[in-house]
């Protein structure tokens, strides 16, 4: 075995190895550097195996015993070592640029062995799973607890931008029937769009747009004041989005307040430039209540 390939054997051998020898493998490709300092009760310990899981280890990649795979282990480092030095004294005295060369034969490294490491059939079968499951749980161990917090705000992520997309259809065909002069149905997408917004725990901005646009829709002076005054105090509340149980790995509450204090002014323009609108402006309590969000705009 050449100096150079004792990780490439371990990545091509890997789906032939039992479940024991993966946990090896993936703490030596893990760990390269140490790997090579330990005795085979160390290793052993470490992977959490027996002492004759790692000689079958050794065996299977065609090597005659442990201190025959720590040599080869060590020439490997050497050999690594050496490019990363020949990569140096390319860069001359530019020790940052010979820094970032071995950073990125580090990175090239690791996304080879990884794609080595791949089994197509094996992925997809697994996102299959995944599609078709009710439940998923997203767990982690070490390193591969970064992977599973990552899958989280992922799904969370999905699930907080498709909540909005309800919404915003909601709003859209509360606006429909409206035009159709079918009061009903727009009433009943509404009570939909604050139930769903309730349910998934959105701000109360989100909750209560609907039934602001419904009441500003019908010129109902009194409910669309309360809700105005509402809407732009939900923009003054910093939004602990981290509190809900839906959305615990996103926005933190200081990230989540600042995004909702920038609408505010804008809502104001809006409503004081909305022909629709009028009917609030000419409302005695109306100039009060926007001098009184201006000045929290101002101080945002």
């Amino acid at each position: 075995m050449s100096a150079q390939d004792i990780f490439e054997t371990i990545s091509s051998q890997y789906f032939q190895l039992t479940n024991s020898e993966k946990k090896v493998a993936d703490y030596v490709l893990a760990h390269r550097m140490d790997a090579q300092y330990m005795s085979i009760s160390e290793l052993a310990e470490e992977c959490a195996v027996a002492d004759a899981t790692i000689s079958r280890f050794c065996r299977r990649l065609g090597l005659g015993g442990y201190n025959t795979f720590k040599l080869e282990l060590a020439k490997a480092s050497m050999a690594a070592h050496s490019a990363r030095r020949a990569g140096a004294e390319e860069g001359g005295r530019d020790g940052f640029e010979a820094m970032c060369r071995e950073r990125m034969q580090e990175s090239t490294a690791a996304l080879e062995q990884t794609v080595k490491r791949l089994d197509p059939e094996a992925l997809k079968r697994a996102a299959d799973l995944l599609f078709q499951a009710g439940r998923v749980l997203c767990l982690g161990q070490g390193s591969s607890m970064v992977l599973a917090e990552e899958a989280w705000t992922l799904l969370e992520r999905e699930l907080f931008d498709r909540a909005h997309g309800i919404q915003t259809t909601l709003l859209s065909l509360i606006e429909m029937a409206q035009a159709e002069g079918d009061r009903q149905r727009a009433q009943g997408f509404c009570d939909a769009a604050r139930r769903a917004g309730e349910a998934l725990d959105l701000s109360d901005y989100a909750v209560l747009s609907a039934p602001f646009q419904l009441a500003a829709a019908e010129q109902d002076g009194p409910a669309a004041l309360d809700l105005l005054d509402r809407l732009l105090h939900s923009l003054t509340v910093p939004w602990d989005l981290s509190a809900s149980p839906l959305y615990r790995h996103l926005a933190t509450k200081e990230a989540a307040g600042e995004a909702q204090s920038v609408l505010l002014e804008p809502l104001l323009d809006q409503v004081e430039a909305d022909p629709d609108c009028a009917f609030l402006r000419e409302m005695p309590e109306y100039g009060t209540m926007v001098e009184k969000y201006r000045r929290a705009a101002d101080g945002a």
